[in-house]
């Protein structure tokens, strides 16, 4: 029959396994979500606004303008038969002042659908190019 022993009072509870040099289930599982923690905060991301909109003569690729800095973005795009949603996304963004491009690609064109912007909810102005 095995008796787990009781710590004396004072004294950390310590496994067999601790004294004999080899890690926890418990340290192990705190070490990882510690490593996590760290990796997270380095690669954080944010919602980038966008400042401004173009569309190219084709309809289906839009130029946008948007408020980060030397950041990696990526575009989320909804479409639908009376608007188009573009939410961007920043990682890495270095919050200097300055502003980054993005080329989204639309399925269909853009014609006279309301372009939104998915992080404000704004209704964004498109300037488009002459045919």
């Amino acid at each position: 029959m095995n008796v787990a022993e009781q710590p004396e009072r004072g004294q950390p509870n310590v496994s067999k396994s601790e004294e004999a040099g080899v890690p926890s289930l418990r340290s192990s599982v705190f070490a990882g979500v510690a490593l996590a923690a760290v990796v997270l905060s380095a690669c954080s991301t944010t919602g980038a606004h966008i400042v401004e909109a173009s569309a190219r003569a084709d309809g289906r690729t839009l130029n946008l303008t948007v408020g980060s800095c030397n950041a990696d973005l990526t575009a989320e795009v909804e479409e639908s038969p009376s608007q188009v949603t573009v939410t961007v996304t920043a990682r890495d963004d270095t919050s200097d002042d300055c502003l980054d491009g993005l080329v989204v690609h639309l399925d269909h064109p853009l014609g006279h659908r309301q372009l939104f912007d998915g992080v404000t909810g704004d209704v964004v102005s498109v300037r488009h190019a002459d045919p």
